[in-house]
């Protein structure tokens, strides 16, 4: 943690961060948690807190029902992919109340080093608290790896995990273990910031006495990596804010590599981003708040350093109103814009999230001018339009056109 501030009696702060990615976390008593990832320095940053939330329940097994203790409870906003998930742990008698949530829809889970359960959905409204959610889990294992490259250990990197759960844990001086992984097939992906990535089929199953096996071995992995080609990490992309009249401190550019599922965050220096020891290749340069600024660039041995321009949209917000069937007004309910059709979930969430009020108006600020699809989410259920131009008013968004949501 950088530092912390209290915020005035208008709301207001000012903190003092070294500059780039930065986390930031907002907390206060009976409210719900607001956290935002920015590129500092930045003005104007915009965090929001509604009255308290929570989801309480018991975890038992499958069969027996049995409560399990000091389990993880895991809380998803599955309507916004950029809020961090939230983890307690259960107490001896198998309960968990997760506390200072914003109101909509999660995706709740438990597991432990044996157990594991599905994700379970629950709907919450502001200041309301679910009660009584029951999560069953089954019976699972842990999976212990070691990373080496030419026998040296991974100092950071990642395993990914696909297949009955999928789950990526962090390298930590060459180890990595994962927990409450179901029987069957998984594809692992083994990725270190000094190696060649690897990629190996494996199978997990259940043996005598609830013991398991990966392809009829103990439950663990030994994973050697080739070091990788030095010559292969030496491209650098300096990306400039044309501000063409905004401030570009608002502005984050990141740039995303042909087949990475994950963009890459740079350094910001004045009115530019710069991306170094990227590996060469195709990648797309563009600004978070407008993906669809996207500008191909192609780093090669012969012209591994390059510098593209990227210029800022006219600023925009969105307005309207959020209605039930019969035509009335729905307050406290959150209404959020997303970039249409957008490859990366993280950076699909758009703006900042607009509480609607007791006529159930609201106002999405923090846009700029492109297609949204804006969706609101209440205690009385979902809604949903699409292709929505920013700058645009007085929008109309009732209840039940969200069945298509996911």
């Amino acid at each position: 943690m950088f530092g912390a501030v209290t915020s005035s009696t208008e709301g207001q702060f000012e903190l003092a961060v070294p500059a780039g990615a930065v986390t930031l976390h907002a907390r206060a008593d009976a409210y719900s948690q607001s956290d935002l990832n920015v590129q500092a320095p930045l003005r104007g940053v915009i965090l929001v807190l509604t009255p308290a939330s929570s989801i309480a329940g018991v975890v038992v097994t499958d069969g027996a029902r049995e409560p399990i203790a000091d389990a993880w409870v895991i809380a998803s906003n599955s309507l916004d992919p950029t809020a961090p998930p939230r983890h307690v742990r259960t107490d001896e008698s198998g309960r968990f109340r997760v506390t200072e949530l914003s109101g909509g829809r999660y995706d709740v889970a438990a597991s432990s080093a044996r157990w594991r359960s599905p994700a379970t959905p629950v709907q919450i409204g502001v200041g309301e608290a679910a009660e009584d959610v029951v999560l069953t889990v089954s019976r699972g294992t842990t999976l212990d790896g070691i990373v080496n490259i030419a026998g040296v250990p991974c100092a950071y990197g990642a395993v990914e995990l696909g297949g009955p759960v999928r789950m990526t844990e962090p390298i930590r001086n060459g180890s990595v273990h994962f927990d409450g992984l179901w029987a069957g097939r998984y594809l692992a992906m083994i990725a270190c910031s000094t190696a060649a990535a690897q990629s190996e089929d494996m199978t997990v199953t259940a043996g005598a006495e609830d013991q398991f096996l990966v392809d009829g071995e103990p439950v663990t992995r030994d994973w050697n990596l080739s070091k990788a080609d030095t010559e292969d990490a030496a491209g650098t992309i300096q990306v400039v804010i044309d501000a063409d009249g905004n401030d570009p401190m608002q502005f984050t550019a990141s740039v995303l590599k042909d087949g990475s599922p994950h963009v890459t965050s740079g350094r910001r220096d004045g009115d530019r981003f710069v991306f170094e020891q990227l590996s060469l290749g195709r990648y797309d340069a563009f600004l978070e708040q407008s993906p669809e600024s996207a500008v191909p660039v192609i780093l090669t041995r012969d012209a591994p350093q390059r510098e593209v321009h990227l210029r800022t949209p006219k600023a925009a917000t969105i307005s309207g109103q959020l209605l039930d069937a019969s035509h009335n007004p729905v307050a406290d309910a959150w209404v959020r814009a997303y970039h249409r059709e957008y490859r990366l979930p993280e950076l699909s969430a758009a703006g900042a999230p607009a509480l609607t009020g007791p006529e159930g108006h609201f106002t999405i600020v923090g846009l700029v001018a492109g297609e949204y699809d804006i969706r609101a989410d209440s205690a009385l259920g979902q809604a949903r339009l699409e292709r929505v131009n920013g700058g645009s008013t007085r929008i109309e968004l009732r209840l039940g056109s969200a069945d298509a949501l996911p």
